[in-house]
């Protein structure tokens, strides 16, 4: 039975204390008189990490006492742009709680930022700050199964570099080509029949997936966890071990924004629009993201991205934000890509296509075990 163990650091702004530590928890207390600023640092150390394990999710809770301040936090040195990003205090009580963040390493990795007070009311800002870390015990290497979903007017052929990179690593590779420009639903229904005809036992499956492959994903474990369950769905979703979404639109797409092209693709582009995300994500919560077999949630992790030759906030397609599932694990900082597959170019700017880059197939199968 695998058990999970709870590490939780507590920053205090206004008081100082002494490092304590108990078995299962450690607190921390900080405190800062720098008129203006109160930089802060919360440190989890590998070496507090017991052997043969691994960080899984670190949760935030704030709590601040402040008027006209603000707030950056960062992870690693990255700032939490989908979590915190910037926050402005514009009353004098203010508390944010955050979502989750999936280190999935064995390494440090320290929470860092700043608290400050504005206008007449410049100084420290007083408030408090939990930083709560899980780790669990490194699974044991299963059988090494991967399916890569393609995205909207696409085919499988978009993960060519990912399928030999899978080869290479030892992978059964598992690809579906599904209506290019069709429904959430109807896309989800034919990959949901490949996966359930496929000789994959249950809980063995990683799959990832590309723009709107992960929402057909998202549909296939949904539609197995309603009360009216039906195959193809139930199957499939037993044999599904762990979720990898790449710039999947989760909160959807501003289409008007982009290459009046994409009209033509229907009712693709009907699916994606916001608002019909928003009642996608209404009905499919992440906390119904259950695998049938075992009843609990599937891990799952979202990789984001953002382009400076498209401004910045957004990967040429899909808008950095809406690229995270509300409530899922994410990754703290968003990577430089773009969502075409090619790379794209300005200057001395270089957005290289999300498919094409190493280290984010090299996360997913350190973080897929």
């Amino acid at each position: 039975m695998k058990k999970t163990v709870f590490i939780a650091c507590l920053l205090t702004v206004f008081s100082q204390g002494a490092y304590s530590a108990t078995q299962d928890l450690i607190v921390k207390k900080w405190s800062d008189t720098t008129p203006g600023l109160s930089n802060f640092e919360i440190k989890f150390s590998a070496s507090e990490l017991p052997s043969g394990n691994r960080w899984t999710t670190l949760k935030l809770d704030m709590s601040f006492s402040s008027a006209n301040g603000d707030v950056d936090i960062a992870l690693n040195g990255n700032v939490l742009n989908q979590m915190l990003k910037h926050y402005d205090i514009n009353t004098d009580e203010w508390t944010k709680k955050t979502g989750t963040v999936a280190p999935y390493s064995t390494g440090d990795f320290i929470v860092s930022g700043h608290i400050s007070r504005k206008g007449p009311f410049k100084g420290n800002a007083g408030g408090q700050i939990t930083a709560t870390a899980k780790y669990e015990a490194i699974p044991p290497m299963g059988p090494k199964n991967i399916l890569f979903a393609h995205g909207m007017n696409v085919d499988s052929g978009e993960w060519d570099y990912f399928n030999k990179l899978a080869k290479k690593a030892g992978y059964t590779v598992y690809s579906k080509d599904v209506y290019k420009c069709g429904s959430i639903a109807n896309r989800a229904k034919m990959l949901a029949y490949y996966i359930k005809d496929q000789k994959i036992k249950n809980n063995s499956l990683i799959a990832v997936a590309h723009s709107m492959g992960g929402l057909d994903l998202r549909y296939i474990v949904g539609k197995a966890n309603e009360a009216q369950a039906e195959e193809p769905f139930v199957t499939a979703a037993k044999k599904i071990k762990r979720v990898f979404t790449i710039a999947t639109p989760h909160g959807g797409v501003d289409y008007a924004a982009l290459d009046p092209g994409f009209g033509y693709c229907m009712p693709a582009v009907a699916d994606l629009k916001n608002e019909a995300m928003a009642g996608f994500n209404k009905r499919f919560t992440y906390e119904k993201f259950k695998n049938p077999a075992t009843g609990k949630i599937i891990p799952f992790m979202a990789f984001h991205f953002q382009c400076p030759v498209c401004g910045g906030f957004n990967d040429c397609a899909v808008g950095t934000d809406g690229q995270t599932w509300k409530g899922a694990p994410t990754e703290a900082a968003s990577r430089t890509g773009s969502h075409a597959d090619n790379k794209v170019v300005f200057g001395n700017v270089v957005c290289k296509s999300e498919l094409l880059q190493d280290d984010v197939f090299q996360a997913i199968i350190k973080l897929g075990r």
